[in-house]
């Protein structure tokens, strides 16, 4: 089974983000607000859509029970956004934990990203790999030219 089969696996799989305990979810809550990558969030927003929203409101939609990813899992596994090169070095929260667990939910619309950065070592957006798609047929055409030698 290759990375887009694993992948594709993944999608019928049950997620939910991670629960912190009182304690834990406000000092959670505290250093996610602090962070440079919430503050540009929350400019980009008001940019975009010209609404002006308050710390309280974009963490209560970023910590929906249906988000699509699992800050408050990341934080507990001392991760933060970090700026990301492919894009332009905007800040970009990390697709798994250092020991594999998944932060994206099946339904990110870039978690099949990770699965392809684990299977082939690169990084699908470092490369100019924009869809799922278009990375199977890369890695498929890596595959063949492995065997052909």
């Amino acid at each position: 089974m290759d990375w887009y089969d694993k992948w594709q696996e993944s999608r019928g799989a049950s997620w939910e983000p991670t629960h912190l305990s009182p304690e834990e979810a406000a000092r959670f809550r505290k250093e996610l607000v602090q962070h440079p990558w919430f503050q540009n969030l929350k400019r980009e927003i008001a940019v975009a859509d010209g609404v002006q929203l308050t710390d309280a409101e974009l963490l209560a939609d970023l910590l929906r029970p249906d988000a699509d990813y699992d800050y408050a899992g990341a934080w507990q596994a001392g991760l933060m956004p970090e700026p990301y090169a492919p894009d332009g070095g905007a800040y970009h929260w990390l697709s798994s934990t250092p020991n594999g667990k998944m932060l994206k939910a099946p339904s990110h619309p870039t978690a099949w990203m990770e699965y392809f950065a684990r299977e082939t070592g690169e990084d699908p957006a470092a490369i100019g790999l924009k869809t799922p798609e278009d990375a199977r047929r890369y890695s498929d055409l890596k595959s063949v030219k492995k065997k052909g030698r």
